[in-house]
């Protein structure tokens, strides 16, 4: 099971002179190498994780870019995009098995380096994570992953504790959890992460299974609002997707799972399942349009986001305190799944409701965009 991945090192680092040799090495001939040992799609993804640190220790990829010479003006987006496919091209044809695949998801300008953030997603069969990457405008140098100075020790600062995250027991999960009449779980997610995309699902079906459960939880989303505009992770088309779901939560509530149960099969395509769920078109349009709705709806998130220091997509505050959904699988349950999230639920009530007698679905739900409910493989995290 996984929880988050995130593999950092200091991207400027030197690499010592008894390692040049075997990097050289390891780099050689890596999709030939990643051919022979990658039997599985779990194999695939481990590799690759293997391809992140050596990666990082090429390092440098900084102080390269801003070495090479001023940059000639901020870089359009068409160029970024490009830079962007060509080194997602390179991962997917030199670290990757013949199973694996790269999706693209964003790019933008890492503070003026002339370095590129990139967002992709790495899969191979049912299996997926979510990796940020470097890469000079040239393409010339690629760091599969790196490290952000100013945010290291806020991160290191915000980790939970081992005793804070692994519970022995789901009755020691329970006991620890704060209890309220009418408690309230908000689940944070982007709309194009796969595994918020996957939380989604997980709540879809609890919703489904037990319709009274949709009183106490609530899709939250991350983000930021910049020159009066919300700005997401994964780009415009996230922030404004993000919007157009807050929209429909705060001000068509009755269809805000029909059109997010129809937006996780759809492949992300909106336009069908506004009419899917019988969406007021008008009135969407409207509360995305005029800040005094859409956007001060999603400053509300956004605040509770950085109240409880939220960072991940998805990422569970239950009755105000920020919870692990892992901690609450039993029996075989996977964490992502209608069983463990009911389980969580349940654990915050100080009478248990009915519903919380039922069982539901203890298989993993799928990440990304996906027609069914079921999917095996990662459970991690957007960052």
């Amino acid at each position: 099971m996984a929880r988050k991945h995130k593999l950092r090192r200091d991207s400027e680092e030197e690499m010592p002179a008894e390692l040049e040799e075997g990097t050289k090495e390891a780099h050689r001939k890596p999709s030939e190498k990643l051919e022979k040992e990658s039997k599985s799609g779990f194999d695939t993804m481990a590799l690759f994780a293997v391809g992140l640190i050596i990666g990082l220790v090429i390092g440098g990829i900084v102080v390269y870019a801003m070495g090479s010479g001023p940059s000639s003006g901020a870089a359009s987006q068409a160029d970024m995009d490009k830079a962007g496919q060509k080194a997602a091209s390179f991962i997917s044809d030199n670290l990757l098995g013949p199973d694996g695949k790269v999706t693209l998801l964003n790019v933008s300008e890492l503070n003026k380096t002339g370095v590129y953030k990139i967002t992709i997603n790495v899969s191979s069969g049912s299996m997926s994570q979510v990796y940020e990457s470097y890469v000079t405008k040239d393409v010339e140098l690629l760091c599969t992953t790196g490290i952000v100075t100013g945010d290291f020790k806020k991160t290191q600062e915000e980790a939970p504790t081992q005793e804070e995250t692994t519970p022995a027991t789901i009755e020691e999960a329970c006991a620890k959890q704060p209890k309220a009449d009418k408690p309230v779980l908000d689940a944070f997610v982007v709309s194009r992460c796969p595994f918020g995309l996957q939380m989604q699902r997980v709540m879809a079906e609890v919703v489904k299974q037990a319709p009274e459960a949709a009183t106490y939880m609530k899709v939250r989303y991350l983000g930021a609002v910049e020159n009066g505009k919300i700005t997401s992770m994964h780009g415009d088309a996230e922030a404004q997707e993000n919007l157009r779901q807050i929209c429909i939560r705060e001000e068509q509530a009755d269809k805000y799972w029909a059109y997010v149960g129809c937006f996780m099969k759809a492949d992300g395509t909106s336009a069908e399942c506004l009419d899917t769920a019988k969406v007021d078109k008008a009135k969407l349009d409207t509360c995305m349009n005029d800040s005094s709705k859409g956007i001060t709806y999603a400053k509300v998130d956004f605040e509770l986001a950085d109240k409880f220091k939220v960072s991940g997509s998805p990422t569970v505050i239950m009755n105000d305190k920020k919870v692990l959904e892992f901690d609450f699988a039993i029996n075989g349950t996977s964490g992502r799944s209608a069983e463990a999230v009911k389980n969580l639920l349940c654990c915050g009530f100080n009478t248990k409701p009915s519903f919380c007698t039922k069982e539901l679905l203890k298989t993993q739900a799928a990440t990304m965009f996906a027609a069914e409910y079921g999917g095996a493989g990662s459970s991690g995290s957007c960052n």
